[in-house]
């Protein structure tokens, strides 16, 4: 949703968003509070997408909205990457799976009968 511009902003702190010619009111109080919940979501988050596509974000006093935007920026690439790996990998799973359980009737590893 984009905003209109920052000249419709009213007395008790509403903005009016707009979304295919729709218009509705945001109420500053539930964007505030909800701001701060995602700003405390957001280094937990961090340290887990750096430990798993080794992007560091440098941040010393709070991260702020220019270290996301360059973090999503520089670890866009990586993250589709990693997301279509973990696709492909996923279907691999099961495909063993379903060789392995013998639905295909092969197996891909040699089967030791025990006598």
């Amino acid at each position: 949703m984009s905003e209109a511009s920052l000249e419709n902003i009213f007395i008790d702190g509403t903005k009016i968003e707009v979304s295919a010619n729709k218009y509705k009111f945001v109420w500053k109080k539930f964007v505030t509070k909800n701001m701060q919940k995602l700003m405390n979501k957001i280094p937990v988050f961090i340290e887990q997408v750096e430990g798993n596509f080794s992007i560091h974000v440098m941040y010393e006093k709070g991260i702020k909205m220019y270290h996301l935007r360059r973090f999503l920026g520089r670890g866009k690439i990586s993250a589709l990457v990693e997301s279509m790996l973990m696709a492909i990998a996923h279907n691999i799973g099961k495909l063993h799976h379903k060789i392995q359980s013998g639905r295909s009737g092969q197996y891909l590893f040699p089967v030791n009968n025990a006598a």
